[in-house]
């Protein structure tokens, strides 16, 4: 006995599963965990399976899902793209824009001052150097060194990353990190 569209789109055995049927919020939080090789391609396969997925991939809430988890270790995020979805509400265009971002080989003006930057002399440099250099003057464990400058920054980002999660979900509160992560 052959069996129709409807009967197999309702899983196999024979009712059971209607995979119309699972909210968005859920369905969305399954597919953003989805490792793909290829994100556009698997957009568009997830898209094909059936109405519903079709309007959860299309929908903001899978993409400012999707763009949390790509920038949930990024120590610098480009600003067109927290512009895109902060101020213009545009979770799509801003993953695209950081996608392509990604793939760039070079610093630019924005990404280099947006960050405090700081210098250390090495010992060998010899005590004319060191003597003028912070780092040394205030030891390993001060505020003042290049570790704690990175740290402070990271904080930064992570509650920049809070914010946008709780305009994303104002219910879900998510504790921020406490250990600073390498930069990707």
């Amino acid at each position: 006995m052959k069996r129709g569209w409807r009967e197999h789109e309702k899983g196999w055995n024979g009712g059971g599963c209607d995979w119309a049927d699972i909210p968005e919020e859920i369905l969305v939080g399954i597919l953003v965990r989805i490792e793909p090789g290829d994100p556009v391609r698997s957009v568009l396969e997830f898209a094909c399976v059936c109405r519903s997925w079709n309007a959860a991939m299309c929908s903001g809430l899978f993409w400012r899902e999707a763009c949390e988890k790509k920038w949930r270790d990024k120590v610098y995020i480009p600003k067109d793209s927290r512009e895109l979805l902060n101020v213009k509400n545009d979770p799509k265009e801003a993953y695209r824009t950081a996608l392509i971002d990604s793939k760039r080989t070079f610093l630019t003006i924005d990404e280099i001052t947006s960050f405090t930057w700081s210098f250390r002399f090495k010992a060998a440099a010899g005590e004319h150097w060191t003597e003028s250099d912070p780092w040394w003057q205030s030891g390993p464990n001060s505020t003042n060194n290049t570790r704690s400058h990175h740290h402070n920054h990271q904080q930064q980002q992570e509650q920049q990353q809070q914010s946008l999660r709780s305009r994303a979900h104002p219910s879900a509160q998510t504790p921020s990190r406490t250990s600073p992560s390498s930069p990707s």
